[in-house]
């Protein structure tokens, strides 16, 4: 696994996003694709360069589905987190919606990790598996 997390970092340093193919099986993406369907079509697309016009952001993806979890504590996933983070933090935490008020950040919409330590340029980690 690590020569995998090797190449994964590396894409996305390289281009500030990964894909992993095959990385949960069909149905659990599929359950999940079922339980936030509401959600993206209720969701408006983004205004403005930074975010893109094609792009929708949400929050509280763990308790809008119980599927979730899986996605985000996929072995493949926390490695990639932590070669990104680690780096610079102590430590990496998933922020709830409830804990986010009290931790500054740019953005509280889709956050799989952020970094939670004072040392360091403030980073973050959009990892998608599909």
């Amino acid at each position: 696994m690590t020569e995998a997390l090797d190449t994964l970092a590396g894409q996305l340093r390289a281009q500030s996003h990964v894909i992993i193919r095959q990385a949960m099986p069909p149905d659990r993406v599929a359950a999940l694709d079922a339980d936030l369907d509401a959600r993206f079509a209720a969701t408006p697309f983004c205004d403005g360069d930074f975010y893109g016009r094609t792009t929708k952001r949400f929050g509280s993806l763990l308790r809008r589905s119980k599927h979730a979890a899986a996605f985000v504590q996929h072995g493949l996933m926390l490695g990639l987190a932590e070669r990104m983070l680690l780096p610079w933090c102590d430590r990496i935490a998933l922020i709830s919606p409830r804990r986010s008020r009290s931790i500054p950040a740019p953005s509280r919409s889709i956050r799989t990790a952020t970094r939670i330590c004072g040392r360091g340029p403030r980073a973050s980690s959009n990892i998608s598996s599909m």
